[in-house]
């Protein structure tokens, strides 16, 4: 009986493992995003503007470079994550909610950085 517990559990594993694999994802320049990951997408304009702040204050260009490299200001932390649609006429639990695609949206912390830079 144990053995068929452990083996009911690895097929379902298995089951909820492709239905993931399967669910559609997000692009970004061309390399797969997996829902439920996240990256870090530089602002070229940001850099271009710290870079240029950073040369008037007197620093030198590998200091200014590593710099760059480090900042936390410099971009934005995106996350893929599942848009839905929504059923009004489901007649089975859950079938209110269906997965349309896989969207990218600015994690937390980047959406308080986007609103305090467009504020300005």
């Amino acid at each position: 009986m144990k053995n068929l517990g452990y083996l009911l559990w690895g097929v379902s594993l298995l089951i909820n493992q492709q239905v993931y694999a399967t669910q559609p994802g997000c692009t970004w320049q061309g390399e797969e995003v997996k829902l439920g990951d996240s990256i870090w997408v530089e602002d070229p304009v940001i850099v271009a503007n710290s870079k240029n702040e950073l040369k008037q204050k007197g620093y030198d260009d590998a200091t200014i470079q590593k710099t760059i490299k480090h900042c936390d200001w410099c971009g934005f932390r995106v996350e893929c994550v599942a848009e839905i649609a929504l059923n009004e006429n489901a007649t089975q639990a859950g079938d209110i909610v269906s997965q349309v695609k896989g969207v990218m949206v600015l994690n937390r912390y980047s959406r308080d950085f986007y609103s305090h830079l467009k504020s300005q």
